[in-house]
C-alpha cells in the first residue's frame, strides 16, 4: 500500500514511521528539506496521485497552498492531520478541500499521539473521522499496528472542533500553571471547558460524545502534560 504524507516536520515523519510499522511504503511529500530516515519527494502532485491515501500533516496555517500544488482529483483519499480550524476564516478546514478541489473523499486525523513519543516507539492511539468508510479503512491499514491504535468515526465536524478546543485549552491551562494556580484550577478549566465545548458541538450537529474520546480529552490530556507541547508552552 502506497501511503503519501504531505509535510516534512516532525508530525509528518511521525506518521510515516506509524506507517512503516504497519508494514506499509510511506512517501513524504515535501518542501524545502528532505525528510530524513524515509523516501520524499519534492513534487506533491504526483505523490497524491501515486497515493492510495494521502495525508496532510503541515501547520494549519500551510493547507490552503499545499492544497493547491496537490493537484487532488475525485478519486484521490485525503486525510488531513493538521488540527483545528482555518486559521484565516475560522472555518471547517475540510472545506478547503471541498471548496477548491475536485477531491470529496476527506477525513481528519487527531488524538493525543505527539511526534516525538511515536519516535521512540511509545504506544498510542489516533481517531479519524470521515463520512467516507473507505476513508477510515484505508486510514486504519496505513496507521494500525502494535505501536498505534486507529478508532474511526463519521463525526468529521466534531473532530475538527475538538481539535480546535486542544489547542485553547491547553493553552489555558499553560497560563493556570505559569500563574501557580494549582492542580484544581486545571481540573476546572479542563472540564468546563469540554462541557461548553460540547455543547456548541451538538449545537452545530456534532456527537457530543467526541469531546470526550481521543480527540477531545485524550488529546488534551497528552498536550497540557508535555511540558513541550506549544499550545501549553504558549500558556
Amino acid at each position: 500500500m502506497n501511503v503519501g504524507i504531505v509535510g516534512g516536520g516532525a508530525w509528518g515523519q511521525a506518521l510515516a514511521t506509524l506507517t512503516a510499522k504497519a508494514g506499509h511504503e510511506p512517501r513524504i511529500g515535501y518542501r524545502g528539506q528532505g525528510p530524513v530516515g524515509f523516501p520524499g519527494t519534492p513534487n506533491i502532485g504526483a505523490l497524491s496521485k501515486e497515493a492510495s491515501v494521502l495525508f496532510i500533516a503541515v501547520p494549519s496555517d500551510s493547507v490552503a497552498e499545499v492544497i493547491k500544488v496537490a493537484e487532488l482529483s475525485a478519486s484521490s483519499r485525503v486525510v488531513l492531520a493538521s488540527r483545528g480550524l482555518d486559521p484565516r476564516t475560522g472555518g471547517w478546514m475540510s472545506d478547503l478541500i471541498l471548496r477548491s478541489t475536485p477531491c470529496r473523499r476527506v477525513g481528519v486525523l487527531a488524538g493525543p499521539a505527539q511526534a516525538a513519543e511515536v519516535a521512540r516507539s511509545r504506544p498510542t492511539a489516533l481517531v479519524v473521522a470521515s463520512e467516507f468508510d473507505d476513508v477510515c479503512t484505508l486510514t486504519q491499514r496505513a496507521l494500525h499496528s502494535e505501536h498505534c491504535r486507529i478508532y474511526t468515526t463519521d463525526d468529521l465536524h466534531g473532530v475538527e472542533l475538538a481539535g480546535a478546543m486542544v489547542k485553547i485549552l491547553a493553552v489555558a491551562v499553560g497560563l493556570v500553571h505559569g500563574v501557580d494556580f494549582g492542580a484544581g484550577a486545571k481540573g476546572v478549566v479542563v472540564t468546563r471547558g469540554v462541557a461548553e465545548t460540547a455543547r456548541l458541538g451538538a449545537a452545530i450537529g456534532a456527537n457530543p460524545n467526541t469531546f470526550s474520546g481521543l480527540a477531545g480529552v485524550g488529546d488534551l490530556v497528552s498536550a497540557t502534560t508535555s511540558p513541550d507541547h506549544p499550545s501549553f508552552v504558549a500558556g
